[in-house]
Formats: C-alpha cells, sequence, structure tokens
C-alpha cells in the first residue's frame, strides 16, 4: 500500500476559497435579503407621496390609555409606542 503525505495534500487545498466560499454566500444572500426588505417598505409601506403608512391604535382599560403606532414590515405589524 502506497504511503500518502497527508501534509502535502492538505497544503494543496485550497483552504482560502473553501473558507471564504460560505461567508462570501451568507454576506449576498443579506444583502439580498435588505435589498428584499426595502422593495417591500417602500412598495407597501408608503404611500404615493412617500410617506409611511401607519396606523394607529389605542386601548383603553380602566384609567389607562395606550397607543401604539405599527408600519407593516416583512415579519408583519411592528408596534412603536408612542
Amino acid at each position: 500500500m502506497a504511503k500518502v503525505d497527508i501534509a502535502a495534500e492538505t497544503q494543496a487545498l485550497p483552504l482560502g476559497y473553501y473558507l471564504s466560499a460560505p461567508l462570501t454566500a451568507a454576506i449576498e444572500a443579506q444583502a439580498l435579503s435588505a435589498h428584499s426588505t426595502v422593495e417591500f417598505i417602500n412598495t407597501v409601506g408608503t404611500d404615493d407621496s412617500g410617506k409611511v403608512r401607519t396606523m394607529e391604535f389605542t386601548w383603553l382599560c380602566c384609567t389607562n390609555r395606550l397607543t401604539a403606532r405599527v408600519f407593516p414590515s416583512p415579519e408583519g405589524l411592528i408596534p412603536r409606542l408612542l
């Protein structure tokens, strides 16, 4: 059986490519996701004049009043407490 030089075999592998390719793919996927989020907000979340569409909800309970303003997002409605 022939001897295999493990050190020579591993030095021949382009490890930089194998290590950087998944990282590059993750960065590109995140950039595409961010671009899709911006497109969604611009399309669904803004009116014709470019203002953000919001909905306001008010909850009254006894003497407490809570008002929340929400705007559309890819994850659903994200509340912003006023």
